[in-house]
């Protein structure tokens, strides 16, 4: 997992995409070992001012892993943070930035 960590965070676009995948894959596995460590992030990356290409990172991971973070039936304590990420998100709706707007309407998407 710390390896997949750093890579989710690195600003190689396909370092990232395949990041995305091992955490969904591993939150289909083991969403209780896997999740609570990765929203702590994802609310530091959505929170952080400074840090702009982890935001774009995190709704990027949102949008690939909302399907078992937010199932009630995988993993039940992630739809607690749904409304919380969402709220965070609307941000990202930024017309001076296409790829992180695109990240955005992705996670948007994606929990619909």
């Amino acid at each position: 997992i710390p390896a997949a960590t750093y890579a989710l965070w690195s600003k190689n676009d396909e370092l990232q995409l395949v990041a995305r995948v091992v955490f969904n894959t591993l939150g289909y596995l083991a969403p209780g070992l896997v999740f609570p460590p990765l929203i702590e992030r994802i609310y530091v990356a959505l929170t952080t001012v400074t840090l702009t290409h982890q935001t774009s990172a995190a709704l990027e991971l949102l949008a690939t892993v909302a399907h078992p973070l937010f199932s009630r039936s995988i993993y039940p304590k992630g739809a607690a943070h749904l409304s919380q990420f969402l709220m965070l998100a609307v941000p990202g709706i930024d017309a001076n930035d296409a790829g992180k707007t695109a990240a955005t309407l992705k996670f948007f998407f994606s929990v619909l």
